[in-house]
């Protein structure tokens, strides 16, 4: 009996545990938040639930920074001392950035009211 405790506790820790790191990683590879900044000429390329930019850069639209995988509860100070890579500007995710050199292609670091994206 008390080894068949001891499995389904291996079992229950096992499956929790993949969870959380499901949960951890966040957006996977091919996911419209991973492609936020690379260069594009239409919405295809941009994984399916993000859009091509006006200035020919994937996004996805947002309300906050976790929309763009942030921690909950990020603020535009958080996003600017590094919080995360991506960050919510004007209702679209944009890759930070502290020079061109953070940016692709065509997009340009540009200062914005309290942190710089790739634009």
């Amino acid at each position: 009996m008390k080894k068949l405790r001891k499995m389904k506790l291996g079992r229950v820790v096992l499956i929790v545990a993949t969870a959380a790191l499901g949960m951890a990683s966040g957006c996977g590879s091919g996911s419209a938040v991973s492609k936020i900044g690379i260069d594009c000429s239409d919405d295809k390329q941009c994984g399916g639930m993000g859009f091509c930019t006006g200035q020919e850069f994937c996004s996805v639209e947002c309300d906050a920074h976790e929309d763009c995988g942030c921690p909950m509860d990020t603020t535009n100070g958080d996003v600017a001392d590094g919080a995360c890579d991506v960050g919510c500007d004007a209702g679209r995710c944009t890759r930070v950035c502290n020079n061109d050199s953070d940016c692709n292609g065509r997009t340009r670091c540009v200062s914005g009211f309290t942190w710089s994206g790739c634009a």
